[in-house]
């Protein structure tokens, strides 16, 4: 049976531990179901029989915290690239048939940055090997999301807004 006592060796152990794990499973895939059961696994082999209701419990928000880490470490990546930070950059030009132009984005050819996966129609494809369609998909992908963040924060901004205006504490105040 699982115990608080259990719960909180196992958080207080995997707080350390979390981070590295999910970054190690990222540099071998971006299939976030698969990341999401090895956490599951490290999470839970401690624990008997009864913490497996508990251990389901935590795959989807596993799975959002997971998504989280990759944007970071992608994030992360580019910044390091951008800035040059120890070594990281790659060229500044690249070779076209009229001769070398610069790069359109810092640090987009530096070696890690295109070693970077994306999932593409159940496909794992590194940035350096997506082809033309490929970076059309994903930029699409990408902008959909953006273009849903955006609505939100608007939504958002509205509220805002509307509560000012009311001079209310919260949105439930006007209706």
């Amino acid at each position: 049976m699982t115990t608080i006592a259990s719960i909180e060796t196992i958080q207080v152990r995997s707080a350390n531990v979390l981070h590295a794990l999910i970054d190690d499973e990222l540099e071998k895939t971006d299939d976030f179901n698969v990341i999401a059961d090895a956490v599951y696994k490290f999470l839970f082999m401690d624990i008997l029989n009864g913490g497996e209701s508990a251990a389901l419990g935590l795959r989807e928000p596993l799975k959002m915290y997971i998504m989280h880490c990759k944007a970071e470490r992608q994030r992360s990546l580019l910044d390091r690239a951008a800035n040059h930070v120890d070594g990281a950059g790659g060229p500044e030009s690249y070779p076209t048939p009229s001769g070398p132009k610069g790069v359109l984005s810092p640090g987009i050819l530096d070696k890690a940055v295109l070693a970077d996966t994306y999932r593409i129609d159940g496909d794992i494809v590194t940035f350096g090997e997506a082809s033309l369609v490929d970076h059309q998909e994903l930029a699409s992908r990408y902008q959909k999301l953006a273009d849903g963040n955006q609505r939100r924060a608007d939504r958002h901004y509205a509220a805002m807004q509307m509560i000012r205006d009311g001079q209310v504490g919260c949105l439930n105040d006007l209706v």
